[in-house]
C-alpha cells in the first residue's frame, strides 16, 4: 500500500536534511529506504542543490570568488594575442562573470535569503530570552516558515 501524502513529505524532509549536510544519494538511500532515483528528482525539482550552496557560502565570499576567477581570466587574456581563438571564449567568460557579479549587486538571491533569514531566527532566539510577551516556541515556528519559503524561492530560481 502506498504511503499518504504527510508520510512521503516528512520523507523528503528527511531526505533534504540529509543531502544539506553532505550525505550522498546512496547514504541517504541507505539510511531512509528512499532510492537514490527519487532522491535525485526531489534533489532536482526543489534546487537543492542551489539550498546547500546558499547554507554554506556568504554573498562576500561567492563576490571573492568571482573576482578571483576574472583575475585568473584577466592574466590569460593578457598573456595572449588579440587574435588568438581563445581570446575570444575569455573575453565571454569575463562578461559572465561581470554580469554574475552585477546580479549580486542588484538582485536578492538565494544566498542573501538564506543569511537574512538565519540573521532574524538567531535574534529571535535571543529576543525569546528577554521578552515575556513573545510566545513560547515562535522561533521554531519562524523557522518552518522560513525553510518553506526558502524551498519556494529555490525551486523558482532553478526554473529561470
Amino acid at each position: 500500500m502506498g504511503k499518504t501524502k504527510s508520510e512521503m513529505d516528512k520523507k523528503r524532509q528527511l531526505c533534504k536534511e540529509f543531502y544539506l549536510i553532505g550525505k550522498t544519494y546512496k547514504e541517504i538511500e541507505d539510511i531512509t529506504g528512499v532510492t537514490q532515483k527519487t532522491i535525485g528528482n526531489w534533489a532536482k525539482t526543489h534546487n537543492w542543490d542551489g539550498i546547500r550552496v546558499a547554507k554554506t557560502i556568504t554573498r562576500p565570499e561567492l563576490v571573492n570568488k568571482t573576482l578571483r576567477s576574472i583575475d585568473k581570466v584577466l592574466t590569460k587574456m593578457l598573456d595572449m594575442e588579440a587574435d588568438d581563438k581563445d581570446f575570444f571564449k575569455l573575453q565571454q567568460s569575463l562578461i559572465n562573470l561581470s554580469k554574475v557579479i552585477e546580479n549580486l549587486d542588484k538582485k536578492i538571491n538565494l544566498v542573501t535569503i538564506m543569511e537574512v533569514c538565519t540573521d532574524f531566527e538567531n535574534w529571535l532566539k535571543l529576543r525569546s530570552k528577554i521578552d515575556k510577551e513573545m510566545p513560547e516556541g515562535l522561533h521554531k515556528l519562524v523557522n518552518k516558515y522560513h525553510e518553506l519559503y526558502v524551498d519556494e524561492v529555490a525551486t523558482l530560481s532553478k526554473d529561470n
